[in-house]
């Protein structure tokens, strides 16, 4: 069956995070949103890295999403800092001091072989982040226009590994699993999910690290741009069961 789609991860898949600092947002909420009578600034960012710790792994554990709207407006609350600013301008707050991304290298060229093949692109990310702003993030880095598809696990309040983000990623992207590739790092997220939803999972590997236990893409890579010879080859002549590296 020839590969008509390829979705890809967001974070050390098409992106780096360049700079992910919980302190220096929340120093920033601080500095716009305390009152008087509010805790230290050391206290606040404490209670966040606390709540931060509390509540992501929940949600992994359950494929739910909460958004950083939700968080951080939970967390000002909670430390007496009422605040009418809306969820979106709290996240652009924290967001603008705390996260730089860069694009992963080789990420726009595979992007755009891939569509010179014909091929539809889409990324399907795992983030707490709103599609708005990693949609200005993606077109600042030159990789937005060169995305059929963009969905954020935000929008939906469901994340990888479920199924149901992977069956509205394929209902946006109009294929059927067998011929569409999803590429990512994570080995229960990306690999797993994709498995579980019938899409052919390419993991990107490009530090050569072992394999996990369990774990079975079909296809490792260590460059993006490995991608293109996927696609190029086709999946039909190849067993289910085998397992191809490129490297």
């Amino acid at each position: 069956m020839p590969i008509r789609a390829v979705l890809f991860d967001k974070g050390r898949t098409l992106t780096t995070d360049a700079r992910f600092d919980v302190a220096a947002g929340l120093s920033q909420l601080y500095a716009r949103l305390a009152v008087p009578g509010a805790p230290a600034l050391e206290e606040f960012i404490a209670s966040g890295q606390a709540l931060r710790e509390e509540l992501l792994p929940r949600r992994d554990d359950c494929d739910l999403e909460i958004s950083c709207g939700q968080f951080l407006t939970t967390l000002l609350e909670s430390n007496g800092i009422l605040t009418d600013c809306e969820g979106a301008e709290l996240e652009r707050l924290f967001y603008s001091a705390a996260v730089s991304a860069e694009p992963e290298p080789g990420a726009e060229a595979t992007l755009r072989t891939l569509r010179s093949l014909g091929a539809r692109t889409g990324m399907l990310s795992n983030t707490f982040f709103s599609h708005s702003l990693l949609a200005e993030e993606m077109k600042a880095l030159g990789l937005y226009e060169l995305l059929d598809v963009f969905l954020c696990s935000s929008t939906y309040g469901v994340r990888k590994p479920h199924r149901l983000i992977f069956q509205i990623a394929l209902a946006r992207l109009g294929t059927r699993p067998g011929e569409t590739l999803f590429v990512g790092d994570h080995p229960r997220d990306d690999i797993d999910g994709a498995n579980r939803a019938g899409i052919v999972s390419v993991w990107y590997n490009p530090q050569a690290k072992p394999r996990p236990a369990g774990m079975e893409p079909r296809y490792e890579i260590r460059r993006l741009l490995d991608v293109v010879a996927i696609v190029e080859a086709g999946e039909s002549s190849r067993s289910d069961a085998e397992s191809v590296e490129f490297m």
